[in-house]
């Protein structure tokens, strides 16, 4: 660790050494060419493929005498090419709960020997336009959640209707990934009896009473 990130297996190796000087480089142990240092000492090496995962980028040098280098020390490379993980959405698409303070929830990891979650590039979108800055990221449990509260400056409640969040992250190495929870609906009203049947006074045939109760609204 603590090397450069990229999101790219190819790349360009540059480095400086004595002028003139011809420059071997290896990458995990592997040539990957030879390049003569300019009358700066400046050299670059053009389409170097690294393996996804950490490299080791190392060069030697021998200079117009024959005079060769030990090798250098090595550089660590993380390649990084996957997008984060994303997924498991609470609530679940397609239910319904019946809380104003509804937690939201959804887990964000990055994949194994990424270069991990970059977190100052969360966004966590509500109904698709209005962005929320007070959820909470736990990097151990990988889940980002966000609950509304009587005391939020930004969200005290979910109104009733349909709702959905959408996540956006980007890993260390830039990898992007924009997640939709899928819909689900809060409802906390209780329905209200409109009309309870049979009604009052009626007169029935059967000696068996069916109650039906009419319920008024959506519910």
């Amino acid at each position: 660790g603590g090397g450069p990130v990229v999101k790219h297996q190819g790349i360009t190796l540059m480095g400086s050494a004595e002028a003139g000087a011809k420059v071997s480089l290896s990458v995990n142990g592997k040539p990957v060419g030879v390049v003569i240092a300019d009358a700066a000492g400046r050299f670059s090496q053009e389409s170097v493929t690294l393996v996804e995962g950490e490299n080791q980028l190392t060069a030697s040098a021998t200079d117009a005498a024959g005079n060769v280098s030990g090798i250098s020390e090595a550089v660590k490379v993380l390649v990084d090419v996957r997008a984060p993980l994303k997924g498991n959405p609470v609530p679940a698409p397609d239910s319904r709960v019946k809380s104003r303070l509804v937690e939201m929830k959804a887990s964000l990891l990055d994949n194994p020997g990424g270069s991990g979650i970059d977190r100052a590039s969360i966004r966590f979108v509500l109904d698709g336009n209005r962005e929320l800055s007070e959820f909470v990221y736990d990097s151990g449990s990988g889940l980002l959640s966000y609950v509304p509260a009587p005391n939020s400056a930004e969200l005290v409640s979910l109104e009733e209707g349909i709702h959905f969040f959408r996540v956006k992250v980007s890993d260390l190495a830039g990898n992007e990934t924009v997640y939709n929870s899928g819909q689900f609906v809060v409802d906390y009203t209780a329905p209200l009896i409109e009309e309870l049947l049979p009604g009052e006074g009626e007169v029935l045939s059967s000696a068996e009473v069916e109650l039906t109760a009419l319920i008024k609204g959506d519910d």
